[in-house]
């Protein structure tokens, strides 16, 4: 990931951007230097200047691309829409997060904590919704959890409300 963003900012377009941002800045220092010859200490501190330039700006913008990068991939969750008990299918709205057969973990939110209900993977992503299949469910929240389950099945709103789906599987022994 960094390399490429190294590549993207290293290319000729971004070097040309580079080169324009530092030419402009010693352009603008070049007004307040009358006599370059005057001493020769000049021309190498305007050397280790350019340099410096062209090294902060690189690294800010790799920074900055990382940054973005960051924010754009924060774990958020998926809200549920409704459930198919049929054939243990979620509906959930899309997101940019999920792809084709990524493997999923359905949360239950009960009393702000967050408890594993099922491990799905992703079955079909139409224009606004995406499709979850459920390949099993969590023993733990089957036995502590079968009122839930129950009004899950009847595609109870608070139940459905009350589900988060994330991109990730916890860890197992």
């Amino acid at each position: 990931m960094i390399r490429d963003k190294i590549r993207v900012i290293l290319s000729l377009n971004g070097i040309s951007i580079l080169i324009g941002i530092v030419g402009g800045i010693i352009g603008l220092t070049a007004i307040f230097i009358d006599d370059w010859d005057l001493k020769i200490g000049i021309r190498w501190f305007a050397l280790l200047i350019i340099l410096f330039l062209f090294v902060i700006l690189i690294v800010s913008k790799l920074a900055y691309e990382l940054f973005i990068d960051l924010k754009k991939t924060d774990q958020k969750s998926i809200r549920v829409i409704s459930y198919m008990p049929e054939t243990f299918t979620l509906l959930a709205e899309k997101s940019d997060l999920l792809e084709y057969s990524a493997r999923v973990t359905i949360f239950y939110i009960d009393n702000n904590f967050q408890i594993e209900a099922a491990q799905g993977f992703v079955q079909n992503i139409q224009d606004n919704f995406i499709q979850i299949k459920i390949t099993k469910f969590d023993e733990a929240f089957e036995s502590n959890s079968a009122l839930a389950i129950e009004f899950l099945n009847n595609n109870n709103v608070e139940v459905l409300r009350k589900l988060s789906i994330k991109s990730y599987i916890r860890y197992t022994e």
